[in-house]
């Protein structure tokens, strides 16, 4: 994940024109690729206190807190991001394993100080 805002942890949304996902490796074979935002620039993430990033309207992508030994995240793609190439549905459920019932092993998130 890229941002060009910082993350607040105040349970509130941030903009960005610039942010993106990328999947390198995922459980239905999509390609590498990145996952740029096509709308709601207001909500590029969600920024919470008691949770991990989140990102778009949608949740595109949510982190719960302890994910790494905790399952409920969940990937659904097409709200704020564009889902990968090769899904035909409106939105993508399988971006990072099943919709919700992954932890999370790695995960970055860079952040751009302008």
């Amino acid at each position: 994940m890229f941002l060009n805002s910082s993350s607040t942890a105040k349970d509130v949304f941030s903009r960005s024109n610039d942010s993106f996902l990328f999947t390198l490796y995922n459980g239905n074979n999509y390609r590498p690729q990145k996952l740029a935002m096509f709308r709601h620039f207001d909500k590029a993430i969600y920024s919470s206190k008691s949770n991990g990033p989140t990102f778009g309207s949608g949740f595109d992508l949510y982190i719960r807190d302890r994910a790494d030994s905790v399952s409920g995240s969940y990937a659904l793609t097409g709200f704020t991001y564009r889902k990968p190439d090769d899904c035909k549905r409106s939105t993508c459920s399988n971006l990072a394993g099943n919709y919700s019932s992954f932890k999370i092993s790695d995960i970055e998130v860079f952040y751009k100080n302008v």
